[in-house]
C-alpha cells in the first residue's frame, strides 16, 4: 500500500491489523520481522530432498484448511512454520507461559502449525550453545535432523 507525498512520489507504508489485544499485535509484529531474520535459511533447508517432502505431504493431508488461510504449498507452509518458531523465542520473553501456551495451541488447533511449538523449543538448544553456533545458519544442520524426527 502507498501513498503520495506533497511532491506526488509514492510513499510505501504497511499496515497490520491485530484486531483489539496488543498481545496479538506483538505476536504479528515478532513474526513479521522473523521473516527476514529466517529468509535465507528457509529456503536452504526447504531444497532438502527430505524437508521438502515432509512439508509437502503434510500441505497435501490438511490442503484446504492451508488454503483457507491463504498457504499455497508446502513451502508457503514450511516458511510459516520456521518463521513463527522464530518469532516465538523473542515472545517468550515479554509473554507469560500462560499467553504462549494459549498461543502454541492456537498454532497447532488453529491454523494447523503442529511443528511450531517443538521447533520453537529446539532452537533453545542454538541459543544456549551460541560459541558453537555464531548463527542460525550455522545451526542448519541440527535443526535439520530435527525437523525430520517430527511427526504429525
Amino acid at each position: 500500500v502507498s501513498y503520495a507525498d506533497k511532491k506526488g512520489r509514492g510513499i510505501p507504508y504497511a499496515l497490520i491489523r491485530a484486531g483489539e489485544s496488543e498481545s496479538n499485535f506483538l505476536f504479528l509484529i515478532a513474526h513479521e520481522f522473523s521473516h527476514t531474520m529466517a529468509e535465507g535459511f528457509i529456503e536452504k533447508l526447504y531444497k532438502k530432498e527430505a524437508i521438502n517432502t515432509k512439508f509437502k505431504e503434510l500441505y497435501n493431508k490438511n490442503q484446504t484448511f492451508y488454503q483457507r488461510q491463504g498457504y499455497t504449498s508446502g513451502y508457503h507452509l514450511f516458511n510459516e512454520t520456521i518463521t513463527q518458531a522464530c518469532a516465538n523465542k523473542y515472545l517468550e520473553t515479554i509473554f507469560s507461559k500462560e499467553l504462549m501456551d494459549a498461543y502454541n495451541q492456537n498454532e497447532i488447533y488453529g491454523r494447523k502449525m503442529i511443528f511450531v511449538p517443538q521447533i520453537s523449543e529446539f532452537l533453545t538448544i542454538y541459543e544456549e550453545n551460541r560459541k558453537k553456533y555464531k548463527t542460525l545458519e550455522d545451526y542448519i544442520p541440527e535443526l535439520e535432523k530435527y525437523i525430520l524426527l517430527l511427526e504429525y
